[in-house]
Formats: structure tokens, C-alpha cells, sequence
């Protein structure tokens, strides 16, 4: 039986609950099927639970997805069957889940690959029992959910909108991506929310510092990831890749040679072409280490132009970053170091004390530096999706990435890195689909905020 074919059963089945002489077992219904049978659930408990399913509004979900209606009549005709139970298990532990990680699980979708709270089923079921034993099930299920002022913010605007209101879809969204992310915050980290097109350096839930950022185009979006910097690369090399050498966009000549391109070919003949560091780099003087399986980073760019614009979705998925030279002292604590090498041309790695956590998110409702809650342009077209999955609505395929091809600019953010057996090396191995990893300084596998190393 498919999703949809199950959920018109189990409404048919909890209808039938409510109508028939005989009540009939919701067996196999829903996300938490066949679920084994549990004591019968004391009158209290079953009406503190269609409170908290009533609740769910609130939240930006749907009560009916939640069997209000046939568990709101057999409070009122005080009817707890087995069957009844099994449907309130089914509910507490849906709605549960749903507070807990998010409703839609689809999470790659929408190029997200944090990591929320990890909660098995098993876990989650165990916690029921227990909230029900002491008749705390609605503190329970309530600390599931965010506890994030902008979560809070959040609903609060809902609570103002009308139900035909277009801000609503938005606010669904973003409600929705909060219940995604991991309820540990760190004290200090830099977060990149992408439609906001901004790096903030955040201390103790106080913005510090604010820059400007270009992002990934609608094409070659920026993902949403946690990870962690672990190293500033002052004057990187830039190993230009093959697609632009193969269309002709770069050639050898007087005209590379002084913006510092240097070409050789390998063993097997194939033209190979590196970019020397300098001002005309394509990454800048500087660019900020953050191993991830995205290959994503933030660097400098000789293209300055570009932060003064209001639309700076013009990348190929890494982050740009404006006044970039601040942002590495910060995080390197003493400046001396990287103001000692940009004063020179050749490449230098200047490792972290302190790995920062970095968190690269997509809330087009967010605050703002100051605090305010501000909407932001959904460059990505995905709240509207994400109103249909939270609907349960199928979504159309995922949009075909683009043709291997990258712009005459050269920009280095897209396409396969170059192997090369010569240093300096910037880009030891091939990329993923958004770039090209930067060499690592030391063995590093902190790819989420809550691993320590």
C-alpha cells in the first residue's frame, strides 16, 4: 500500500472507529505502523493529546494529519478502546516525530544536509510511555520543538495572519526549517544565511561583526551544511578547470601570462593551467578552509564590484566574502600572521586555534543584525515547495544541474579541480557538484557542529 492509498485507509479506518457498533484495529496505519499495543490511554492523557494535536496550527502543521477529528469525538463520548489507543499512539508518536526532526523528510530536496536532532523511533516511543505514566505528555512534546527566538518570532506572526494571507507560505517554510536544525547552538560560529546574502560572526547570540557575502545563483546553489574552519589560505593558487581550457576560453599567451597563468602538461598530454596568487586570482588573497563534502568555503574575489549590488546571487555555490582580510583576523585571533603574509606573494596556511563552526542556512523570514524579523527574497523559489511537501503534495523533479561550463570570467567556484603533482597545490582532488576542496591542514572529519576535535 502506498503513502496516499495508506492515509485514505487509516481516515476511512478512524471514521469507522467513531460510527461503528464494533471498533475496528488501525493495523499497519500511518508512519509508526503495526505498532505494538500499549496500555490503554487514561482519559487525561487522550485529552491532553488532542490539545496538543489542536495546538499544532500553531506550529504551521495540520491537525488533521494528526486523527483530530476521531480522537476529539472519543474524548467526547469517552470511548478509549484498544483500538483508540493504537490511533493515539499512531498521533502522539507522529506529531512527536514531527516536533522533534520536521515533517518533511526530504531534506535533500532542498540541498539541505544539516544534521537536526536524531531521535530513533524506539527512543521516541519510550519517552511516550514515560510522559504518559507521569502525566506530562504536553511538557514533553512541547520541548521537542525549536527553542530559537526567531522559531518564536515566527509563530507569532503566523498567530497575526490571516488564513488567505500570501506572508503565510513563507512563514510554513520557515517554521519548518527550524524544526530541521540542531537544537544546540554554538556559542561562537559564523552562520551564512544564503537569501540574506550575509556572513555573521556571531558571539553569544549577539551578531558581532556583519559582511557583505555573494552567494550561489539560482543555478548553482549554495547548500545548506554545518562545518567547521579550520585554516585561512593567504595568496591560494588556482587550478583553472578543464571545461574552460577545453572550450578555448583560456589560452596561452602574453595576455595569461600576465594575469599569472602558468600551463604544462601532464604525462598523458593533456593541457593543464593554474592561476598564480595575486590581486588578479580569481580567489582573491585569501580564502577560508572549511572541509565539508560540499567542497564549499568563503574566499576573497578580484571582482569587488559585485558586494555593491542588491541581488549577489552570482556565484557557483562558494561565498564570497566582502572585507574578507577582517573576517580571517577574527577568526585567527592574532592578526599578525596573515598581515605578515599578505604582505608577501607566496602561499601561506595559517591554522586555526579555534575550529569556528560554520552553519550555511536558508530562511527566507529571518532577524536581521539588529534583531528584527525581515523577509528576505526566496532566490531559490523553495518556500512554495515546501508548503506543497508539508501538504504531502508530490514535487516536481529537482531542475537538471547545469552543462559542465563556467563563465570567461573564470570564476573558480564551480568545476572540477586539476589534479597536479607540482606545489604549490590548492585543489588536491576533483570537487563536488559546488567546487573544489581546499588541501586540509590536518586530518579533520568535524562536519556538524556537534562533533569535537
Amino acid at each position: 500500500m502506498d503513502n496516499r492509498s495508506n492515509s485514505i485507509f487509516c481516515k476511512l479506518a478512524a471514521l469507522a472507529i467513531v460510527l461503528a457498533p464494533t471498533p475496528l484495529l488501525l493495523s499497519g496505519c500511518g508512519r509508526h505502523g503495526d505498532l505494538a499495543q500499549s496500555d490503554t490511554w487514561r482519559s487525561d492523557n487522550l485529552q491532553q493529546l488532542v490539545q496538543l494535536i489542536d495546538s499544532a496550527a500553531a506550529e504551521g502543521l495540520n491537525p488533521a494529519d494528526y486523527h483530530d477529528a476521531a480522537l476529539r469525538d472519543a474524548v467526547r463520548n469517552h470511548r478509549i478502546s484498544a483500538e483508540v489507543t493504537a490511533m493515539a499512539d499512531e498521533a502522539a508518536l507522529t506529531l512527536a516525530e514531527d516536533f522533534a526532526q520536521g515533517r518533511v523528510k526530504d531534506r535533500a530536496r532542498f540541498d539541505w544536509s544539516i544534521e537536526g536532532p536524531k531521535v530513533s523511533p524506539d527512543q521516541l516511543r519510550a519517552q511516550l510511555r514515560q510522559a504518559r505514566a507521569n502525566g506530562q505528555l504536553a511538557q514533553w512534546m512541547t520541548g521537542l520543538l525549536p527553542a530559537a527566538p526567531q522559531y518564536r518570532a515566527l509563530k507569532a506572526m503566523l498567530a497575526q495572519l490571516a488564513p488567505g494571507d500570501p506572508r503565510r507560505a513563507s512563514v510554513l517554510a520557515n517554521l519548518e526549517r527550524w524544526r530541521w536544525m540542531p537544537r544546540d547552538t554554538p556559542e561562537r560560529m559564523l552562520r551564512i544565511n544564503v537569501p540574506a546574502q550575509r556572513v555573521d560572526l556571531i558571539d553569544h547570540g549577539t551578531v558581532r561583526a556583519s559582511f557583505v557575502a555573494v552567494v550561489g545563483a539560482p543555478d548553482t546553489p549554495t547548500p545548506a551544511l554545518a562545518a567547521r574552519a579550520n585554516a585561512i589560505i593567504v595568496n591560494p593558487w588556482w587550478n583553472v578547470p578543464a571545461s574552460i581550457l577545453a572550450k578555448g576560453e583560456l589560452r596561452e599567451g602574453y595576455s595569461a601570462d600576465r594575469k599569472g597563468f602558468v600551463f604544462e602538461r601532464d604525462a598523458s598530454g593533456t593541457l593543464r593551467a593554474k592561476q598564480k596568487p595575486g590581486e588578479a586570482n580569481s580567489l582573491g588573497r585569501l580564502k577560508i578552509q572549511m572541509p565539508n563534502p560540499h567542497a564549499i568555503y568563503l574566499h576573497d574575489t578580484p571582482a569587488k564590484g559585485l558586494f555593491g549590488a542588491i541581488d549577489r546571487a552570482r556565484s557557483h555555490g562558494c561565498i564570497r566574502v566582502q572585507n574578507i582580510e577582517a573576517l580571517a583576523e577574527t577568526l585567527a585571533g592574532n592578526p599578525q600572521p596573515i598581515v605578515d603574509a599578505l604582505g608577501q606573494m607566496d602561499t601561506r596556511t595559517i591554522a586555526l586555534a579555534q575550529r569556528w563552526p560554520v552553519r550555511i542556512v536558508y530562511f527566507t523570514l529571518d532577524f536581521d543584525p539588529g534583531g528584527r524579523l525581515t523577509t528576505y527574497p526566496d532566490i531559490y523559489q523553495r518556500d512554495a515547495l515546501m508548503v506543497m511537501a508539508l501538504q504531502g503534495k508530490p514535487l516536481p523533479p529537482p531542475p537538471a544541474p547545469p552543462a559542465e561550463s563556467a563563465p570567461s570570467s573564470g570564476d573558480p567556484d564551480w568545476a572540477p579541480a586539476i589534479a597536479a603533482d607540482t606545489e604549490p597545490v590548492d585543489y588536491p582532488a576533483e570537487s563536488a557538484a559546488h567546487g573544489a576542496p581546499a588541501a586540509e591542514v590536518a586530518p579533520d572529519t568535524a562536519q556538524t557542529d556537534d562533533n569535537r576535535s
